[in-house]
């Protein structure tokens, strides 16, 4: 019984111990403290150097994109697999600001603005309707990095958020509400693994799983959605602080200071780093802050991968295969 007291007085002790998590609060002058949309990936003011970079070398690639999305757009959300349904989530989205812009108008487009704005929306519909089944709930996966694969790959978060985000200006109140619902249930259907104090490993299942924190606050924060979405999109937004940069980035960045990094080796790591840059990637847009630059060991994965991962050709023939190296080198490794 004494023990049992003991035991009780420690643990009540202990959590009274435990420091507040502390709230996000948007970098001044930011994308996002700005109330703007877009701002995720890129930004009203970022889009004109993308625009011209695709003029200059990619302008028949991007038309051939532009293409391909236009023949599958009597495609219904509904029939495809989970990759495709998310890729296309994007891919609509993004024409929808393209168009939108202004900025597109030497390629040619299929479809208004508003079309392609309903035929994103329809594919966030879908997401969330597979989402909510009961057995086969729609979540974020490990091999999310997989974009090749129809059955696997592809960001549930992202997709919400971007369909949201690149087409905001044509969306209803309505429908706004709808995918800041969406993402609010990603939040709170969201892993064990990924809340505050219960592990402080980092490992590819938790790269992913940690997209359920922070993207509904980015996308939908500081937005006029009506009473109680304004504590939602705090409520959200302050896990980017509690869970990206006080728990993700500045553990990694201690995690590979002069060691071998990642505790379930190569492997795990290329396919966690890829999970991290894609919402990293979406994170330094809205509070307009390169983290690439900011936090080294981010900066450095593209060149670890680059040695990891080493193309060999198959009997003398490419493409081939990648080989991987294995060993315990530190990413600095191979700075110059």
């Amino acid at each position: 019984m004494t023990q049992l007291i003991f035991l009780m007085i420690f643990v009540s002790t202990f959590f009274q111990a435990l420091p507040a998590q502390e709230g996000f609060t948007p970098p001044p002058g930011s994308p996002l403290a700005k109330k703007e949309h877009p701002r995720l990936f890129f930004t009203k003011e970022s889009i004109g150097p993308i625009k011209s970079y695709i003029d200059r070398y990619e302008g028949e690639n991007f038309q051939r994109y532009v293409n391909e999305v236009d023949a599958a757009f009597e495609q219904s959300a509904a029939a495809k697999e989970r990759n495709m349904l998310l890729l296309d989530a994007h891919n609509f989205a993004f024409l929808c600001y393209a168009r939108a812009s202004g900025l597109f108008e030497n390629y040619s487009f299929a479809h208004s603005a508003g079309e392609y704005a309903a035929k994103a929306y329809e594919h966030a519909v879908e997401i969330d309707r597979q989402k909510r089944l009961p057995r086969k709930w729609l979540k974020e996966q490990s091999h999310a990095a997989i974009m090749e694969s129809p059955s696997q790959g592809g960001y549930i978060n992202l997709a919400l958020g971007t369909v949201y985000d690149w087409c905001y200006d044509q969306l209803s109140l309505e429908q706004k509400r709808f995918l800041a619902d969406a993402l609010y249930i990603c939040f709170q259907k969201r892993d064990d693994e990924v809340n505050p104090r219960d592990k402080a490993k980092l490992g590819l299942t938790l790269t992913s799983q940690s997209h359920d924190v922070g993207i509904g606050g980015l996308a939908i924060w500081g937005d006029p959605l009506g009473e109680g979405y304004a504590a939602i999109a705090q409520e959200m937004l302050d896990g980017v602080q509690w869970l990206w940069y006080d728990r993700i980035l500045r553990m990694g960045e201690q995690l590979f200071e002069g060691t071998a990094g990642w505790s379930e080796g190569a492997n795990y790591f290329s396919g966690a780093m890829t999970n991290l840059i894609w919402y990293v990637a979406a994170l330094s847009t809205a509070v307009n802050d390169n983290l690439f630059e900011r936090f080294r060991w981010l900066h450095d994965v593209p060149l670890y991968s680059y040695f990891y991962a080493m193309p060999m050709p198959l009997e003398g023939e490419f493409p081939g295969y990648y080989v991987q190296r294995n060993d315990a080198a530190s990413l600095r490794e191979w700075d110059s």
